[in-house]
């Protein structure tokens, strides 16, 4: 409780030191003080103490590397070190599609939109609740690209193939605002 009042009023430092004491006090529960230590970090967005703590605990925790694995790969994204955040999500396959999701948004912020693009593919086939956002994601990655008539294909086809989600609503208001094109979305949404 001392921990989390120091870290509500954002005292890392008194905060942590409470950790750690903890962590030589009670060993029962290491993993447990030291996964809040790195959450107290990455709460004031220090990433790099954040990380190194994960990394610490995938050597004590081996039966819980898959999570300590995805906290180093979202760590890395929020901190924009999107390549090396890439390489940790592409091991983190029990996270799928989510994995692929933070990839994709990390090859978009480094300008590899092919990349993208392959991801998003991927998500269509391998998770068709995803589908409808990862259809939507092409559109708007061709955008970036600057590839306006594979940009309104994409945008069509959440149009044509979802018609009853919340993305062919936006995909088709998309077009009609920045392409001035009208398509129907042919199904309307089920009550």
């Amino acid at each position: 409780q001392v921990a989390s009042s120091f870290r509500e009023q954002s005292d890392v430092k008194s905060a942590v030191a409470v950790y750690r004491q903890l962590q030589g006090k009670d060993r029962e529960h290491l993993v447990m003080w030291k996964g809040q230590e790195a959450a107290t970090y990455r709460q004031v967005k220090d990433y790099p103490s954040a990380i190194t703590v994960y990394r610490e605990l995938i050597k004590i925790d081996v039966q819980n590397i898959p999570g300590w694995l995805w906290n180093i790969g979202t760590a890395q994204q929020d901190s924009g070190m999107h390549a090396e955040a890439i390489g940790t999500l592409r091991q983190c396959e029990d996270h799928f599609p989510e994995n692929y999701q933070r990839m994709a948004s990390c090859h978009r912020a480094l300008k590899q939109q092919k990349e993208a693009l392959i991801l998003y593919g991927q998500i269509i086939g391998g998770h068709p609740a995803t589908a409808p956002w990862a259809q939507l994601q092409i559109g708007y990655t061709y955008e970036e690209m600057g590839a306006k008539e594979p940009a309104i294909r994409a945008f069509q086809a959440v149009c044509k193939k979802y018609p009853k989600v919340g993305y062919a609503s936006t995909a088709h208001a998309h077009l009609q605002n920045k392409y001035k094109i009208s398509v129907t979305l042919g199904g309307g949404t089920d009550k």
